[in-house]
């Protein structure tokens, strides 16, 4: 099977900047009984991944024609949350 490599990350990137979107609006916007912890947690977890798409975006092969392009230039989401109830 051919795997068109430039697709994937784009897409992946993609998919993932909705997901750090989604979740930062319901957590900044709803009141969770979470603690600061947890949302400290969930975002240093989610920007670790984050920073390794950036990494595989950076990847390219000159040898791979049209494929294998060296796509720095995608933005990746971070995730900052601001709004928690910690249930005090």
């Amino acid at each position: 099977m051919k795997a068109n490599f430039d697709r994937i990350r784009k897409t992946t990137t993609d998919k993932f900047n909705r997901l750090g979107d989604r979740l930062e609006e319901l957590l900044n916007k709803y009141d969770f009984d979470i603690s600061q912890t947890d949302i400290d947690e969930i975002s240093s977890q989610f920007n670790d991944v984050a920073n390794m798409i950036i990494g595989l975006n950076c990847l390219y092969d000159d040898k791979t024609k049209d494929d294998m392009n060296d796509l720095s230039n995608l933005d990746v989401k971070r995730i900052s949350i601001s709004h928690f109830n910690d249930g005090e």
